[in-house]
């Protein structure tokens, strides 16, 4: 299951919090501080997903980091089926 790391504000503040944790990983005074934390953070636990939240609560990026199996076995099979020759009905 992909881990979803998000940075929102929060008062004067930013937070980073991590899907299922029951607490904030940080809180940070710098918005970009806050980001670098949340993607290292999502770097060392693949599968995993960045969101930034800016001040409006408008999601301002969104990341995917690693590969999920699902993902995986999906491409597999697309690539697949482009090298199979087609085949008539009959």
């Amino acid at each position: 299951m992909r881990a979803i790391f998000t940075v929102r504000p929060v008062d004067e503040r930013w937070e980073v919090s991590c899907s299922g944790a029951a607490s904030p990983l940080g809180l940070y005074a710098r918005r970009n501080t806050a980001v670098k934390a949340a993607r290292d953070a999502a770097e060392r636990d693949l599968p995993s997903r960045l969101v930034v939240v800016n001040r409006r609560g408008v999601v301002e990026s969104d990341r995917l980091f690693g590969e999920d199996r699902l993902e995986a076995d999906l491409a597999g099979m697309r690539a697949l089926e482009e090298a199979l020759p087609e085949m008539e009905d009959g």
